[in-house]
């Protein structure tokens, strides 16, 4: 059973769909924090220039016809050339879809992040809205303080948002602002350049490019969808009530899924399994006899290559997907750098790690859940 009280927000994050709000010249309001229900305002945080900031970067593809990320490097460098004018001390850029992979995922950067001392975050997106009708494109910087958990930021706490078609623009309207603040200048030794990071532990036992043969006797827990609380006591504003209605809806589309998953598992998981919540209790899990929990990565398939320690041969274009189809192996290639959906197995008590023994990635969460399983079943010699 999945049990709303105990998930967190942090993976409803993932959908970071743009919410809009319309206004002067019916220009979007565009959401780029996910369900979060923020206070915005016209200040930037008091210690921006005297502490040091993450940047997430929200990077779109690189055109209407292709999933395939585009270059990040343009869109920091000049940002980063700013942040570095402004006093800004960006020491670590992130893409936002890693950030918030996965359960592990998130945990990990966020103990990164506090561990190198990060105050403040910096989201930087290039998004495209429809706009009457005509797909634009539009640059968006939203700054507001680290809560120093895995979920970011609270409910409530101030924000601060500009956007405009030029990002040119965006990054002025943020420079001025800092000089209209007259903001305590501290930092000094800033790096040059927009360093960026896609790495990070979040396997702290063994890693095994295969599935533990215990499988078919131990009990195993399927880490369900996450379901967003909406808060009563939230703040106001167009962008909150339309975060609402978005929240309201993403987890409609989270308790499908959660049907979903607990229908693919009954028809095709061999052996004996539970769904439990997105982020559960590891401890009580074993404490309830569970021996190992399913979890789900979902971002760009190099990033989770990096994430669960494959090998990274350079110059690849594509990885390939092992599937298993009515008895027969199927090889499919996607782009190394396309959003994919990898799940992997821990050993709850050891915390070792199980990636399986074929690449099984794939586009959509129940296309990855079925090769996983398939897997499985071709593993075991289970027909």
């Amino acid at each position: 059973m999945i049990n709303n009280t105990t998930t967190r927000l942090l993976t409803v994050l993932m959908v970071l769909v743009p919410v809009f709000s319309f206004g002067q010249a019916d220009e979007p309001e565009i959401n780029v924090a996910g369900i979060r229900f923020l206070d915005y305002g016209n200040k930037l945080p008091e210690d921006l220039l005297t502490s040091k900031s993450v940047v997430l970067l929200q990077i779109p593809p690189e055109n209407k016809n292709s999933s395939i990320r585009a270059d990040w490097r343009p869109l920091a460098e000049e940002a980063h050339d700013m942040f570095r004018s402004s006093g800004i001390d960006a020491v670590a850029y992130y893409f936002m879809n890693d950030v918030i992979s996965g359960t592990e995922a998130s945990r990990e950067f966020a103990e990164e992040m506090k561990n190198r001392g990060i105050k403040n975050l910096i989201i930087l997106s290039d998004v495209w809205v429809k706009i009457k009708g005509k797909e634009s494109e539009r640059f968006v910087i939203f700054i507001t303080p680290f809560n120093g958990e895995a979920d970011l930021m609270l409910n409530g706490q101030p924000a601060w948002k500009t956007q405009n078609k030029k990002l040119e623009k965006v990054l002025d309207k943020l420079e001025k602002e800092t000089s209209r603040q007259r903001l305590v200048k501290e930092n000094l030794l800033i790096s040059d350049y927009p360093e960026l990071f896609r790495d990070i532990d979040i396997i702290k036992g063994r890693r095994s490019e295969t599935y533990s043969n215990s499988l078919k006797v131990d009990k195993i827990a399927f880490a369900g969808f996450d379901i967003a609380d909406i808060p009563e006591n939230r703040p106001g504003g167009l962008i909150n009530n339309n975060i609402a209605k978005e929240a309201a809806k993403a987890n409609g589309i989270a308790r499908g899924n959660n049907n979903k998953l607990s229908e693919i598992l009954q028809q095709q998981y061999p052996f004996e399994y539970e769904v439990v919540p997105s982020h559960p209790d590891e401890q009580a899990l074993l404490n309830q006899g569970f021996s190992y929990i399913v979890y789900q990565l979902h971002t760009y398939g190099m990033s989770i290559k990096y994430l669960l320690d494959y090998d990274i041969e350079e110059g690849v274009s594509d990885f390939i997907t092992v599937k298993q189809q009515k008895g027969k192996t199927i090889l499919r290639n996607i782009p190394t750098e396309s959003p994919v959906y990898k799940f992997y197995l821990k050993h709850l008590r050891t915390n070792d790690v199980y990636v399986g023994s074929r690449w099984d990635a794939d586009e959509t969460w129940t296309e990855a859940l079925r090769n996983f399983i398939s897997n499985i079943r071709k593993d075991f010699d289970v027909r």
